[in-house]
């Protein structure tokens, strides 16, 4: 019997090591750093990142083969996009308006906590779902008759200076997140209840629109290099200072690195 209790003993002594490291994997998991999206663009494999979107259309739905290659850059941009209008849908639409809602109840958190969690993701919401995505849209519907996007590009580039709000208070957010997860079990609950459906985590969806801006400049540089010489938007791009990838690197340099060059 005194054998057994001693190895009952052994055994929890075990355990208790191996519970503890959990529980520290656990709070690292949730502690999502952001020192390292700063240099995000330089990290993220360009291959990678492209095969993962999921835009809601078969693979190539959009891509005949007899396209020009810079056509087909075009159109995996307006896929792309899609996909990450529907993904600032769901935080806008479903994340920030529910939590909002049982805010303005009193049964989770102050209604200030949730607008500084979300910051001015609406703003850029608006912006992608109300004009940028409708005018690649049509576009390229009209690619046949004017077979660039240069111009759209450019015209619609000072607009990204918003995400340098967004993105600077990236980390006050994941932490106001952690904090009151902990602190309003109400609140944990309903960012359960909705991460159900949304098959990630509201932290996850979150990093969308910070690593949005990369992938730009990744298919905006591949677009580039794909265009024959007598297009149109090559001229325009290639000249310095003045050509229509000019404000995007711009507004890309003044999100990450707060200077108004690339």
């Amino acid at each position: 019997m005194a054998s057994t209790r001693q190895a009952e003993r052994d055994s929890e002594e075990e355990k208790q090591p191996s519970s503890a490291a959990g529980q520290e994997e656990q709070q690292g998991q949730r502690r999502l750093s952001f020192k390292c999206l700063r240099s995000f663009q330089h990290k993220i494999g360009e291959d990678n990142w492209r095969r993962q979107q999921d835009s809601g259309l078969k693979p190539g739905a959009l891509l005949p083969a007899q396209d020009p290659e810079e056509k087909k850059i075009a159109l995996e941009l307006l896929e792309t996009e899609q996909a990450y209008v529907s993904r600032l849908h769901l935080l806008d639409q479903v994340f920030y308006t529910e939590l909002m809602k049982e805010a303005k109840n009193g049964k989770t958190v102050p209604e200030e906590v949730v607008k500084m969690i979300f910051s001015n993701l609406s703003s850029i919401y608006q912006f992608h779902a109300k004009f940028f995505l409708p005018e690649l849209q049509k576009r390229m519907e009209d690619w046949s008759s004017n077979p660039r996007i240069g111009d759209v590009i450019q015209k619609l580039a000072p607009f990204l200076k918003m995400y340098g709000e967004y993105v600077k208070n990236f980390d006050k957010a994941v932490e106001l997140i952690t904090v009151w997860s902990e602190k309003s079990p109400p609140f944990q609950e309903l960012i359960a209840d909705i991460q159900v459906c949304a098959n990630l985590t509201l932290q996850h969806h979150m990093l969308e629109p910070v690593q949005r801006i990369p992938r730009y400049e990744l298919l905006l540089k591949d677009y580039v290099r794909k265009l024959p010489p007598e297009s149109p938007d090559r001229a325009d791009a290639e000249s310095k200072g003045s050509g229509w990838l000019c404000p995007w690197w711009g507004a890309a340099g003044w999100v990450y690195r707060g200077t108004d060059s690339p």
